[in-house]
């Protein structure tokens, strides 16, 4: 079923970015600054390459001793992200959304990232997906959900 919006009149334009080059510990006072989870990474013409979370500094830099100076952001990122082209439907959005339950999006044109979308840009423009985002919040996190009831009663 298609909305009929299609994905740049949703997303974030100019989003936060960094070079594939660049230091994980560049990257994480980058994130500090701008108060976000994740960057884009892309090479020298603004070309996606990859995302690189806090998970990932965590996990793969911090939790094993490496020196963030040292270790470049193309080495812990997650290459080859799931993304959406200009000029798409919403609905593929949402498709991916149910697909692979990822909640945030590169928008490309032509290669090049020209924004962001995130399942939050979402319910601003389509309420009614809130009950799909529900249901897929609650089938990925069944567990914290019975943690929660557990110490409730």
């Amino acid at each position: 079923m298609e909305y009929g919006i299609r994905v740049e009149e949703v997303m974030t334009r100019n989003p936060v970015m960094i070079d594939e080059k660049a230091s994980v510990e560049k990257a994480a006072k980058l994130m500090s600054k701008q108060k976000i989870g994740s960057l884009i990474v892309v090479g020298r013409k603004k070309e996606l390459k990859g995302i690189v979370t806090q998970t990932d500094i965590i996990s793969k830099v911090v939790a094993r001793g490496k020196d963030p100076k040292k270790v470049k952001v193309s080495d812990i990122m997650s290459k080859r992200p799931v993304h959406v082209e200009v000029g798409s439907d919403l609905s593929r959005v949402v498709e991916l959304i149910r697909e692979k339950g990822y909640t945030k999006f590169p928008i490309t044109n032509k290669g090049k990232v020209v924004g962001f979308i995130t399942e939050k840009d979402l319910l601003f423009v389509a309420p009614s997906l809130i009950e799909t985002l529900t249901e897929m919040l609650n089938v990925r996190q069944p567990i914290r959900k019975l943690r929660y009831r557990k110490l409730i009663e």
